[in-house]
């Protein structure tokens, strides 16, 4: 199986600051860098470093040609081939995280607003990240299972865009403050959830762990242990470490066990992709958390 993975491939650049300023004030930055990001990417990563087939679809700018990231993303064997290439450049992220652990980001579209250029794609699983939303219904139609991130869209987008996704989507992610954006903005309750037609309701909590909600009820995964150093694609690590439990057909807690290993690997180190998050690690922080790994 090929999995599509379809939203922003992005350049990151990641800061730690002593804390996050008040209005009209500054703080001091600790240590600053530049790194391959955007939700697409991140989840495209992990998961090709998981050992599952991937493609990745989105579109990136002049910059990206010739980048170190795009030559991550080939080492690694993710298929290009559904990259629009546009004048615009590529995204761009500015995350800064604070010793307390809060954090704000920036993002500048740049290319990812022009996904519609990139070419739909047949799948029998497709994960949905953050990105150009209002091109995804025709997309989520062309695969067979859906799942779907809409991160941080649902704090600066029309809801109605991401509430258009929904009857199309099997498996909806969010945290919870998306969740509760979510409950506020379109009423959308786990039972509408089902009344729509979604088959689950995957909710992380932080160091709280996960919920799995379905119409039979409700699993918790507490979350693996890790000593958290910047919590920049730990969200896109757990959908990686989800999908590779779904593409080998296990039952969805799982899935979300795998997912927060994979988590817990990638907040220990600054960047979201920088953690060693293939399948030997994963197998062996999942030992250590859960018990023997199912994969």
């Amino acid at each position: 199986m090929t999995v599509v993975i379809v939203g922003a491939v992005a350049f990151d650049t990641v800061g730690l600051v002593e804390r996050l300023p008040e209005p009209e004030t500054t703080a001091r930055v600790d240590r600053v860098d530049v790194r391959c990001g955007g939700t697409a990417g991140n989840v495209a990563v992990g998961l090709a470093r998981l050992g599952e087939r991937v493609e990745l679809v989105s579109a990136v700018g002049p910059d990206f040609a010739g980048s170190a990231y795009e030559a991550r993303l080939r080492s690694l064997g993710v298929d290009l081939g559904g990259l629009a290439r546009v004048a615009a450049p590529t995204s761009h992220a500015y995350v800064w995280t604070a010793a307390d652990g809060r954090q704000m980001t920036y993002f500048h579209p740049g290319a990812s607003l022009a996904l519609g250029k990139a070419p739909v794609r047949e799948a029998s699983l497709a994960h949905f990240s953050a990105g150009e939303i209002s091109d995804y219904p025709r997309r989520m139609r062309a695969a067979e299972q859906v799942t779907f991130d809409p991160g941080q869209e649902c704090h600066h987008r029309a809801l109605g865009e991401i509430e258009a996704c929904l009857p199309l989507v099997d498996i909806l992610f969010v945290n919870e403050r998306e969740r509760e954006r979510l409950e506020r903005g379109i009423g959308l309750t786990a039972q509408k959830a089902w009344e729509i037609g979604l088959d689950a309701l995957v909710v992380t909590h932080g160091a709280k762990g996960t919920e799995v909600l379905t119409p039979k009820g409700t699993e918790r995964v507490p979350v693996a242990p890790a000593r958290v150093l910047d919590p920049t694609g730990g969200g896109d690590a757990h959908r990686a470490g989800f999908l590779l439990g779904l593409a080998r057909g296990l039952p969805l807690a799982a899935c979300a066990r795998l997912g927060s290993v994979a988590a817990a690997a990638t907040i220990e180190v600054v960047g979201s992709q920088e953690a060693e998050t293939d399948l030997g690690a994963i197998r062996a922080r999942h030992e250590a958390a859960y018990g023997p790994c199912p994969v």
